[in-house]
């Protein structure tokens, strides 16, 4: 079964790899143990299972997504995208946010971006103003996907590590119980034998154990801030493509 017959590139990649990201120990566990231990039929009826809840999961993790969003964003103070246009945000360099603000100064009057820090902190609707230059931004990428490629790239990297951050907590607790269960399951569970790998059953455990680990130390806030702010850049970064083509119009005009 292709899954991403069933879903367009933005939902496959947003919200279906997530759910397969969290599902993959538990399918890889399915796997082995029907093949060494011949559980065809249990892990048969497993696997029908995690089929449709990777479906079902690719509508609900969006939602999960949604709410750690909206609590990243209050924690932050704004949108990665807005605070990126701000001049107290370092994560652009003070000239090409002069330059950026400038542009848009020229081409929509009507905003009147700040240009400095003082003109800033008087304007009590910059942020207002920033987030109707980002919705403008926004429109032009995706507008052309094939002009900026980049943005589209970036914004599905986002929502994947947003979306697998919002389904965390419920990914680590469906982990502990495919331990308990299976701990449960064996004969005579002894913890030395767990050290010493001593059966594929402590190797199960022991795998998903790990895989817990690393997944609770990989998908953090830093992960989705940092591509919440990947993202932004590369939004800004549209102006220099589009200021690069009004150059370069320019510049054939006066040659004709």
């Amino acid at each position: 079964m292709n899954l991403k017959n069933y879903f367009d590139d933005f939902t496959f990649n947003a919200r279906v790899k997530p759910v397969l990201t969290i599902v993959f120990p538990i399918l890889l566990v399915c796997i082995v143990k029907s093949v060494f231990e011949f559980e065809i039929i249990e892990t048969s009826v497993l696997l029908g299972i995690i089929v449709v809840a990777v479906t079902f999961g690719a509508y609900i993790v969006r939602e999960l997504g949604k709410n750690y969003e909206e609590k990243m964003y209050k924690k932050l103070g704004a949108k990665p995208t807005t605070i990126i246009f701000r001049f107290s945000d370092d994560k652009l360099n003070m000239f090409s946010k002069i330059r950026y603000h400038k542009w848009f100064n020229e081409k929509y009057e009507e905003l009147k971006l700040p240009i400095s820090m003082e003109t800033e902190e008087r304007d009590k609707r910059s942020d207002e103003k920033y987030a109707s230059a980002v919705d403008i931004l926004r429109n032009l990428a995706n507008s052309d996907r094939s002009k900026f490629p980049r943005v589209y790239q970036e914004l599905k990297k986002y929502h994947y590590w947003r979306n697998l951050r919002g389904v965390k907590w419920y990914a680590l607790v469906m982990y502990l119980i495919t331990i308990l269960i299976q701990g449960l399951n064996m004969q005579g569970f002894d913890f030395y034998n767990l050290l010493r790998l001593n059966s594929l059953d402590y190797l199960i455990i022991v795998g998903m154990i790990v895989w817990s680990l690393i997944f609770c130390v990989i998908v953090n806030k830093k992960t989705v801030q940092r591509n919440a702010f990947d993202y932004a850049k590369v939004l800004v970064e549209v102006i220099e493509i589009l200021d690069s083509e009004e150059h370069n119009l320019r510049t054939n005009t006066l040659d004709n």
